[in-house]
């Protein structure tokens, strides 16, 4: 990791106290997106899933939609499901109707195969 600090392609921050990453801009997230391949991109995002389960274990909820979204990525059909559902039961609780149907129909396009946005 210090190695790929060094070439300034991706910054180090500390957020709440934990180191977090992030690519140095746009366009070489966009150009190491491109080269990685399909099966790739997924296994790579199920296992940042999986990872950021670990590390936001004590605080999961606040990261439901994130989760959703990795898993969703990584063709975790069920993980992404619940998470989806989750993150929809939080935004209805805050009265975030926008919000709250995005992650429904998520959830519902995983059961019914197709994908809405």
């Amino acid at each position: 990791m210090e190695n790929i600090l060094k070439t300034g392609l991706i910054k180090e921050r500390v957020v709440g106290g934990e180191a977090a990453y992030s690519f140095a801009d746009a366009i070489v997230r966009d150009v190491v997106h491109e080269e990685v391949s399909a099966s790739k991109h997924g296994r790579l995002h199920h296992t940042v899933g999986c990872a950021l389960e670990i590390v936001y274990a004590q605080k999961i909820d606040e990261h439901l939609a994130e989760l959703a979204h990795q898993f969703l990525e990584g063709n975790d059909k069920d993980r992404a499901f619940g998470y989806f559902f989750k993150a929809g039961e939080k935004a209805e609780k805050v009265y975030a109707h926008n919000q709250a149907s995005i992650c429904f129909q998520y959830a519902l396009s995983l059961v019914g195969g197709s994908r809405c946005a």
